[in-house]
């Protein structure tokens, strides 16, 4: 079913997590996310500020509804940060997460894991895996190389892997 949160902020949820959603304090909310060589994302969220031990603390909503443990990270299997079904959240670690994320908003071949090697002339290949970044080779289209990104990063990322469209 969709919600809407008081500031306009309209996502996703299952029935059963309902009551979850109506708690007071719940609020629509984006943050800034860069990364080198990946540029500025901005993320919409649902948080609310609670006091735990005596502290203001920020809840956030995928989290409150798997009950996460601190130190696991909650994915959004289809990318989606206001998707708050259950059948789209699992718990995961950072790796997973990051192996999840969408290709970077500097992209410019429309493939996850493609770029253009100018010295080369072609298209180059890359992923990275446990923190290492690993060459897949050069292409002479980026279709190409999307393919060889897809076949690896399956290989590699299993049920995390976002591969490209083709």
């Amino acid at each position: 079913m969709e919600l809407t949160t008081k500031n306009g902020f309209r996502f996703q949820i299952d029935e059963e997590d309902v009551q979850i959603a109506k708690e007071p304090g719940w609020y629509g909310c984006t943050f800034k996310k860069y990364r080198v060589n990946w540029g500025l994302r901005i993320i919409p969220c649902i948080r609310r500020t609670i006091i735990r031990n005596g502290e203001k603390t920020s809840e956030l909503l995928h989290r409150r509804i798997l009950n996460a443990p601190s130190g696991i990270q909650v994915d959004h299997r289809n990318g989606d940060t206001l998707d708050f079904r259950r059948d789209n959240l699992r718990l995961c670690s950072q790796y997973q997460n990051q192996a999840n994320r969408g290709k970077p908003v500097t992209n410019t071949s429309g493939y996850k894991g493609v770029t253009w090697a100018k010295r080369e002339n072609k298209w180059h290949s890359q992923i990275t895996v446990n923190g290492k970044c690993r060459s897949l080779g050069y292409y002479k289209t980026a279709r190409e190389a999307a393919i060889a990104y897809n076949e690896a990063a399956s290989n590699s990322l299993g049920e995390f892997a976002r591969l490209n469209d083709l």
